[in-house]
């Protein structure tokens, strides 16, 4: 998982981990690894068990809970898996201005039939924890009226401000 927003960093998840001290606006992007761990007859030399099954139509689902605080991209999710292949799936998630300050769960299913058939499949699930700060607002425009300034003239400074905090700013501004 590669995050990039209120702090950047890069770590490596696995079934059941955290991700802590997420903030609303920050991304992640989320790069999951897939590996044919059956062998490829022409790189094995012990015996016939276990080779070239591949697999088509791999699929990668992934699944958050309280879904309308994140918006999900999912850049690849199906794929073909050859014997002794790894392949790589990419989803980026926003997490939305205004997401709710609390755990959320996100599933990721693979999922694929091979040669045979027959049904193969893994499943993780790890936790997002985002942190809404009690005051949190972010500048998102000024804009000054005339663009060009004289001596005793007026200036009008217009800001856009987004509320991103727990509490409402009733006074800022």
């Amino acid at each position: 998982v590669r995050i990039s927003g209120s702090f950047s960093k890069t770590e490596s998840i696995r079934d059941r981990d955290r991700v802590d001290d997420l903030k609303p606006g920050d991304s992640l992007k989320i790069e999951i690894e897939a590996e044919n761990t059956f062998s490829d007859r022409r790189r094995r030399t012990d015996g016939p068990r276990n080779i070239d099954i591949d697999f088509d139509d791999v699929r990668i689902d992934i699944d958050v809970s309280g879904a309308e605080d994140f918006d999900i991209d999912e850049e690849d999710d199906s794929f073909s898996l050859p014997a002794d292949e790894e392949e790589s799936a990419s989803f980026t998630i926003d997490i939305e201005d205004d997401a709710r300050d609390r755990s959320h769960t996100v599933t990721v299913r693979i999922d694929g039939r091979d040669d045979n058939g027959a049904r193969h499949g893994e499943l993780i699930t790890f936790t997002l924890d985002v942190e809404r700060d009690a005051h949190d607002l972010v500048l998102r425009q000024i804009s000054f009226t005339p663009l060009r300034v004289a001596c005793n003239r007026n200036v009008i400074a217009t800001t856009s401000l987004l509320n991103r905090g727990r509490i409402d700013e009733d006074e800022a501004g």
